[in-house]
């Protein structure tokens, strides 16, 4: 892109705080701006086509400012020295997203009424969550609603004393005698 290496139109000092003034001049056309690199490229006719490119053919901003035949930097001037381009463009891509997500939507929407089955499933977990959740999603916790406490049995038996850890395989031994059963009585 060759031509988007511009200079300033007028110099200034970096330090200076200018709030540029925007003005038409004689038959309507607009007049030159200080402040911003080649201002009669970026007309009003172009904001507005670059707006439509961006809000209605859903194209980012890369590929809106190559379709009117403008550079990067002169959108960034135009945006930083005109606070109502760069609120209408905010919106624009808002809208672009919303559209997208419409689109999207039917798309699901469609897929789920020729019968398939998992946007099918995607479509009712979103529209009717009390009915349709997603029964695996489910959440644990432990004590009080509190973290599942993790317990490592080998760390715990390795504290134990010698006579502690007979006692335990006693009880085991009983519990295999029982069948594995610890509500079961001895001697039956």
């Amino acid at each position: 892109m060759g031509g988007c290496y511009r200079k300033m139109t007028k110099k200034s000092s970096s330090k200076e705080k200018v709030k540029p003034k925007t003005s038409e001049g004689k038959k309507g056309k607009e007049k030159a701006n200080p402040w911003v690199r080649k201002p009669y490229k970026f007309t009003s006719k172009k904001k507005k086509e670059f707006l439509r490119l961006v809000k209605e053919e859903g194209m980012k901003r890369t590929n809106a400012i190559l379709e009117v035949g403008i550079c990067r930097t002169t959108l960034a001037d135009h945006l930083q020295v005109e606070p109502d381009f760069k609120e209408a463009l905010e919106q624009a891509e808002m809208d672009q997203e919303k559209n997208h997500n419409e689109k999207v939507e039917d798309a699901l929407f469609d897929a789920a009424e020729s019968g398939n089955v998992t946007a099918i499933q995607v479509y009712l977990y979103n529209r009717v969550p009390e009915r349709w959740a997603d029964k695996r999603n489910i959440q644990l916790t432990g004590k009080d609603q509190g973290p599942i406490e993790i317990i490592d049995y080998d760390k715990a038996l390795k504290k134990l004393s010698t006579k502690e850890l007979r006692e335990l395989d006693a009880i085991a031994r009983k519990l295999e005698e029982q069948g594995g059963n610890p509500s079961k009585p001895s001697g039956s």
